[in-house]
């Protein structure tokens, strides 16, 4: 049986130079980056915000929670401009999603929790950090959600990989595919939709099925991965 988790697919998708060829070397410990602060920072407050009652997720009160939560190690970040952008963008754009959006008054059904489910077709065990998860109204049973990701680096094959990992795990966790997967960027402010079906949760086990392999592979080379927060 094989266990994937979403953050070490994350990472091994957008540091495939930290995963060599060569077994048999010792494993290399790698420091964070800028995005991975900035990373930790937006998880941290969605999960704050969503802790609120409604009537207290304010622009103030979020921003608040920014500043709070916000990394201190700006030696990171390419320069201090660097480091003012990013969290200008990035609080621009949560204030816009969060405190300005559909999603102030709604309240989650999950919010950044760790989940997992075992897939039997593929003999897998599947675990995600969740970040937000809302209910979907108008389904007859009431049983519709859809899940949200907010992402600092929105890397095109990281946001293809959650978008199959995410359709496959809901339909293994929760019994029926999400209606809606979002990911959101939070530097551009750029949103990404997909909508699963039939089709294309097929499409989705077969590149599930696929990264199996991969991922048995770069185990075998050996590897340390940084801890993140998808």
């Amino acid at each position: 049986m094989r266990l994937i988790e979403d953050y070490k697919l994350e990472e091994l998708l957008r540091y495939p130079y930290r995963y060599g060829s060569g077994q048999g070397k010792p494993r290399r410990q790698y420091d964070v980056n800028w995005k991975q602060l900035a990373q930790y920072a937006v998880s941290y407050v969605i999960e704050d915000f969503y802790r609120l009652p409604p009537n207290s997720r304010t622009i103030d009160r979020l921003k608040g929670l920014i500043e709070n939560r916000w990394t201190n190690r700006g030696y990171k970040f390419d320069s201090s401009h660097h480091f003012a952008q990013v969290k200008s963008a990035v609080t621009a754009n949560l204030v816009k999603i969060l405190a300005q959006g559909e999603r102030r008054e709604l309240q989650p059904i999950i919010s950044f929790e760790q989940w997992g489910t075992y897939i039997p077709a593929l003999d897998l065990n599947l675990t995600m950090i969740l970040q937000t998860v809302f209910p979907e109204a108008g389904s007859a049973d009431g049983r519709a959600y859809s899940i949200q990701k907010y992402m600092v680096d929105a890397d095109e094959e990281v946001i293809h990989a959650f978008r199959h990992m995410a359709a496959v795990f809901g339909q293994s966790a929760f019994g029926r595919a999400p209606e809606r997967i979002d990911v959101i960027s939070m530097l551009d402010g750029k949103q990404y939709r997909f909508c699963p079906d039939e089709r294309s949760l097929e499409q989705s086990v077969d590149f599930l099925r696929l990264i199996r392999v991969v991922a048995a592979e770069s185990e075998s080379d050996g590897y340390s991965h940084v801890p993140m927060v998808m």
